[in-house]
């Protein structure tokens, strides 16, 4: 973990979903710096590897989509999926450099409503990644 002005960074190296890897190298962090953040609610990841993030857990879980949830302020729909059509979480690790932390279904899948759960990731463009509380 590395100290930046009272700041905690960790190197992204890849997040992977059972067995898929995807390889993380930011363009703007080339090391992979991703900022600790325990008052985030969300971890935030660049849009075009949130994308490929998304697209694998879409093609993973075999369950009822829920369309047209969108955040506010946000361009894409979030991925959500009704929860009485039970839907198998799969397993998510996140590597860090020197590290790995396998994630929990309720840190990978957020409930928003008593029928619906939504992925708790986030794509965005702005200039950091970062690893929230509830990631």
């Amino acid at each position: 973990m590395l100290d930046k002005d009272t700041l905690y960074h960790l190197t992204l190296e890849t997040i992977s979903v059972e067995d898929q890897r995807l390889e993380f190298m930011s363009r703007s962090t080339p090391r992979g710096d991703i900022l600790i953040d325990s008052s985030s609610l969300r971890t935030l990841l660049p849009q075009w590897y949130f994308s490929k993030l998304k697209s694998v857990m879409y093609s993973m879980i075999d369950a009822q989509l829920v369309q047209g949830v969108k955040p506010e302020g946000s361009l894409s729909e979030l991925l959500c999926y009704n929860i009485s059509s039970r839907p198998h979480i799969p397993e998510v690790t996140i590597h860090f450099r020197g590290a790995d932390v396998k994630l929990c279904h309720f840190n990978i899948f957020t409930n928003i409503s008593k029928v619906v759960m939504c992925f708790s990731f986030r794509g965005h463009t702005g200039p950091y990644t970062v690893y929230g509380n509830i990631i």
